[in-house]
Formats: structure tokens, C-alpha cells, sequence
């Protein structure tokens, strides 16, 4: 049970993260909260363009400055970036996409082409 309340408080603050995330355009085509299997945790994860080669100082010191700002309840320990391109987003973006508008859409126990995505919360797949 108090894992349950863990998760939903995450849930909301990150979608108020990525909303606010959108108000200040930073630049990510995908969001959702994501299943990590192995730490049985969850995290929100962005995918954002070019990641691999630019490098997470950037985007991260960006991220930290509109939590601040913002003043919302997460912390970068919840947060992983992932380059856009990643196999997981390319499989997502194929099958599923919501646009640019920010939605919630649950994904349990799912596979795309043979392969398992993690259970997952989708704000956006653009």
C-alpha cells in the first residue's frame, strides 16, 4: 500500500514536471514514467533529442532550474534521460503516438514486436 502512494505521488509530480517542462520549451518527444524491473522503482524517463552526442550536463542543469523555479516535489534522482532514438522510444513511436498534447495513457504487461515495455505511464510519444 505504501508503495502504491509512493507511486501515485510520483505520478503527479511528474506529470506537473513535464507539463511545466512544455511551458518552458524544453525540447523532448518523449515522456513517460517507466518501470525499472530490476530496482522495482519507477522513474520519470525523457526522451530527448541527440542526447548521446550532446551529452545529460545540459539538459539536466535545465531540468534542475525549472523544478526550482517551478518549486515541485522531484528530485533528478527520479529522473532518467534517454536519447529519443532509443529502441524502446523507436518501438512506442511506431505503434503508439499521442502528438505533441501531453495525455496519460497506461501500458501494462505490453509488447511490441516481440518485444517487453516496461509498465508505463505515457504523457507523450511524438
Amino acid at each position: 500500500m505504501a508503495a502504491a502512494i509512493l507511486v501515485n505521488e510520483l505520478e503527479q509530480n511528474a506529470l506537473e514536471l513535464v507539463k511545466a517542462l512544455d511551458k518552458k520549451k524544453f525540447v523532448f518527444t518523449v515522456a513517460a514514467l517507466m518501470k525499472n524491473e530490476d530496482e522495482d522503482d519507477w522513474r520519470l524517463v525523457l526522451g530527448v533529442p541527440e542526447i548521446r552526442t550532446k551529452g545529460m550536463r545540459g539538459a539536466l542543469i535545465q531540468i534542475n532550474n525549472i523544478i526550482d523555479e517551478e518549486e515541485l516535489e522531484i528530485s533528478l534522482t527520479d529522473i532518467r534521460l534517454i536519447d529519443d532514438k532509443d529502441d524502446v522510444f523507436t518501438l512506442l513511436r511506431r505503434d503508439y503516438a499521442t502528438g505533441s498534447e501531453i495525455s496519460r495513457v497506461s501500458l501494462t504487461g505490453n509488447y511490441f514486436n516481440g518485444q517487453r515495455i516496461p509498465d508505463s505511464i505515457i504523457y507523450r510519444v511524438n
